[in-house]
């Protein structure tokens, strides 16, 4: 784990160096790969912005807006 965030809704944003995406939300864990379309590996960064689009900061891919 690199990089922890929580976001407006009180969810938990996990970034890792090389296991990419993680949330965890109402007792779950989801992990965030190709498919859901991330292809990421390495997260640096995770924040918030004023209309709650996350932003990811990756090795790999640059910045990239969730939806």
């Amino acid at each position: 784990i690199f990089r922890l965030f929580e976001d407006s809704k009180k969810n938990l944003w996990i970034g890792t160096v090389g296991g990419g995406l993680a949330i965890y939300r109402e007792g779950k864990f989801q992990r965030f790969a190709a498919k859901e379309g991330l292809e990421a590996h390495t997260i640096y960064s995770i924040r918030e912005d004023s209309s709650h689009y996350t932003w990811i900061g990756t090795d790999e891919s640059g910045l990239i807006r969730w939806r």
